[in-house]
Order: C-alpha cells, then sequence, then structure tokens
C-alpha cells in the first residue's frame, strides 16, 4: 500500500466504525479528529491497522476465512453473504458501497445495483477456485483503488 493510503486508512475506519453504528457523521467532524494527529501519527497507526488487518498485503483486503460462510472486504472487514447463507451476520458490504459511492468512488458495474446482488461465489472453495473470475479481479481493484486513492487528499486537513 503506497504512502498515500495510509492515513486513509485512519479517516475510513473512523467514518465507518461511526457509520457502521448507524449514525450519520459529516466527514468534516473526521477531519477534526485527524487535524488532531500529527502527520507522523496519522502514517503510524494507519500502517499498524492495515498491518493488523491485512499483514500489509493489498491482496488481503478481499478475504473468505476457513469456517466462515462469507467473504470479508476491506480494513472493515466488510460481511457479505452469498445468496444460500443464513445471513447470521449483519451485512456491512452493502454500507460500504454506499459511502463509496457517495464519496464519489466508481464502483464495478456488476455492484452497482440496487439491491446489491447477492456475492456471486457461493463458498471458500468456490471462491479460492475462482481467482481469475472478472468480477473478483474488479473487486479487488476497486478496494485497492478505494484505499490507495478515495481519500488521497486527507492531509489537505493539515492545511
Amino acid at each position: 500500500m503506497n504512502k498515500r493510503c495510509i492515513p486513509a486508512v485512519v479517516f475510513t475506519l473512523i467514518y465507518l466504525s461511526s457509520d457502521l453504528s448507524g449514525r450519520v457523521m459529516a466527514v468534516a467532524a473526521h477531519g477534526e479528529i485527524i487535524r488532531q494527529l500529527s502527520e507522523d501519527e496519522a502514517w503510524q497507526i494507519g500502517e499498524l491497522v492495515f498491518r493488523n488487518e491485512c499483514g500489509s498485503k493489498d491482496e488481503n483486503l478481499v478475504a473468505w476465512n476457513e469456517g466462515e460462510d462469507f467473504i470479508s472486504l476491506g480494513i472493515g472487514h466488510f460481511i457479505w453473504h452469498p445468496a444460500k447463507n443464513g445471513k447470521i451476520f449483519e451485512e456491512s458490504f452493502t454500507r460500504f458501497l454506499e459511502y463509496a459511492k457517495a464519496s464519489g468512488e466508481k464502483i464495478p458495474s456488476w455492484l452497482d445495483k440496487d439491491p446489491l446482488p447477492a456475492c456471486p461465489w457461493d463458498s471458500r472453495d468456490n471462491f479460492l477456485r475462482m481467482q481469475s473470475d472478472i468480477r473478483l479481479t474488479e473487486l479487488k481493484e476497486f478496494l485497492v483503488s478505494f484505499y490507495r486513492e478515495a481519500f488521497s487528499g486527507v492531509f489537505a486537513v493539515y492545511t
């Protein structure tokens, strides 16, 4: 992950943890939180979060963990269920996509639907076999781009 992305990780976590709790908070309020950190502190926190959540690897932004019936996406491990899944856990990927769209991100066309389609891979085994699926490639590229570029101007809050 490039250096522009590290403060975006911090920013995104702050925003999404608030948003996913059901409160709608203004981006400006989160800018105030970021503004309280030094640039070095933001980098250090972002790097630690990225290392902890993704092993410092972009490819770990998309994961289907052993023993789980759903895919986990992004730094926030947003859950996305396949159609057949009983949906024991709340699906959070929908809210992430809503936030990304509101932030001006270009969503892959196959995801930019209302309602969001079910996860196209019905199991971890299917997900692992389908690594060359164009949808999976686009999903990975979207998430990497989101964390690299969506908030490339985060440091503007320092000026």
